[in-house]
């Protein structure tokens, strides 16, 4: 499962530009008319907050003298103009929130109250509730309240994105939480939320939080405001992915309506971003969706595109592609697409097994041998690899039977029981979970399992080859002691540029 998740991108976003002009420009242009000059009370308490926005003297002592004001006359200010009240005491906690180092919670006296001076009051959370009193009031007016609360939450977002960099996961939700508090109209928060989820391999989590973001950006809110038109783009992307994976995950009915979903959201994304770098992941993606829905007309049409042209396409692509053809039972086209990815990469251990398994049901025995004898030289103590090359050599004899070479049919039936005995002699067996390339840096996990009677530890030697086959790093492992009927993990690391597979010798 790939998804776009980098800390590059979220400290791109974490500028958090997303519809504040437009909201700037929607709210001066509304019907809000809230008057703050009436009650007199009302205007002191403004005037001494305009003092402290424009730092007129001491800024705190104005503000706190606004709060003071409204705090001693709150009772006939709200009488006459409780839309008026709660927007200027809203702006003057949203003040002291936008102070660098400010405490979210303080003692009530800290900031002007008269009335319960030793009790505490959350910054944010009376900020929020004096905006909603505003709203409720003077539903007109929630652009303009948002062009308060929006600076009160950007800080609690940012700090988010840098926790989630450094998968501070639990801290940076606890803020993104606070951060919903005074402000929900912004698809970051939503957007993060799907990246902690994904993180934590919350897939249902993940789906949803993708899906409301998502919904939250229209493609003219995108086509407005560059940060919303990254988000967009990852989030659509993500979440087709992300369906894919939970289908993946099921059976039946539920396994076709979830892939159905993935499948007709990879589409959403490639007909919105036809020139994206992941256009072709999306496609093979698509494609495997609907092999699941068994639309094999579909998934020859995506397809078709690599069949065209392989050399747009990386390795994997191609594999995926080949195996979205060949359970859509278009072994042909399978066949041309692993063939395409062993052109480049002639030791890729995953295109030998499955171009064997493409001959296989092509019935193309004398295809089949050379890559099965490939694949067995590969991944020596791998049963399947063993088993593979035993069918080739039987399918070999049975064309030497019906032709009646009998010396041929022999040969080739002998071999095949060589390889099947071959294969029943393995004590133990190496399966892989994990190469992958960071640059030079090439990380290869694995394990291997103990099936014999008795725990052994077991020195694997592998070599890392480049395109040509040749060996240009070598590294050896050991793992064990592992007991009987058990598996042992290992990993190995090479920094080696050029490396594209790897082999190892048997043991």
């Amino acid at each position: 499962m790939i998804v776009r998740i980098t800390a590059a991108a979220l400290a791109a976003l974490a500028t958090l530009s997303f519809g504040s002009g437009l909201a700037r420009a929607q709210a001066a242009a509304s019907d809000c008319k809230i008057d703050t000059d009436k009650p007199g009370q009302l205007k002191t308490a403004k005037n001494a907050l305009a003092r402290a926005i424009a730092g007129i003297g001491d800024p705190a002592k104005s503000a706190s003298d606004a709060i003071k004001e409204l705090d001693k006359n709150g009772a006939k200010i709200r009488s006459q103009n409780e839309a008026g009240y709660n927007m200027i005491l809203g702006q003057t906690y949203a003040w002291y929130l936008a102070r660098p180092g400010q405490a979210a919670v303080v003692r009530r006296a800290d900031i002007g109250f008269t009335t319960q001076p030793e009790a505490t009051i959350d910054l944010l959370l009376a900020a929020d509730s004096a905006f909603d009193a505003v709203e409720r009031t003077s539903p007109v007016c929630a652009n303009e309240t948002n062009d308060y609360r929006r600076p009160a939450w950007a800080p609690l977002v940012n700090a988010a994105a840098e926790l989630i960099n450094s998968d501070q996961l639990d801290s940076a939700e606890k803020l993104i939480k606070r951060a919903d508090v005074i402000y929900q109209a912004s698809p970051h928060t939503s957007y993060f939320t799907a990246i902690m989820a994904q993180k934590r391999n919350d897939l249902p989590a993940a789906i949803a939080a993708n899906k409301k973001t998502m919904d939250m950006i229209t493609a003219e809110q995108a086509a407005k405001d560059e940060g919303a038109a990254q988000i967009r783009n990852q989030v659509m992307y993500n979440y087709a992915v992300l369906l894919a994976a939970q289908s993946d995950m099921q059976t039946g009915d539920q396994q076709k309506a979830t892939a159905k979903e993935a499948a007709a959201a990879y589409k959403t994304f490639i007909d919105t971003y036809p020139n994206d770098e992941q256009k072709t992941s999306a496609q093979a993606g698509m494609g495997r969706m609907l092999a699941v829905l068994g639309d094999t007309a579909a998934v020859a049409g995506v397809f078709t595109e690599m069949l065209a042209d392989p050399s747009k396409y990386t390795d994997s692509q191609l594999l995926e592609g080949g195996t979205n053809a060949f359970n859509a039972r278009r072994y042909d086209d399978a066949a041309k697409l692993f063939e395409a990815v062993l052109q480049r990469n002639p030791f890729y251990r995953d295109a030998l097994f499955n171009l064997a398994n493409t001959y296989w049901s092509k019935n193309d025995w004398t295809s089949m041998m050379p890559v099965a004898q490939r694949l067995a030289q590969v991944d020596p103590h791998n049963e399947d690899a063993w088993q593979l090359l035993a069918i080739a050599y039987k399918g070999r004899g049975d064309v030497a039977k019906k032709a009646k070479n009998l010396a041929l049919e022999r040969a080739m039936y002998d071999t095949a029981v060589k390889h099947v005995e071959r294969k029943n002699a393995l004590t133990s067996k190496v399966a892989f979970t994990q190469f992958s390339h960071d640059g030079p840096k090439h990380v290869l996990r694995g394990t291997v399992e103990n099936s014999s009677a008795k725990a052994a530890t077991y020195t694997v030697r592998f070599e890392f080859v480049d395109k040509e086959g040749k060996a240009v790093a070598a590294k050896e492992v050991t793992v064990g002691p592992v007991e009987p009927k058990k598996s042992m993990p290992f990993a190995v690391e090479v920094n080696q540029a050029g490396i594209v597979a790897f082999r190892y010798a048997p043991f």
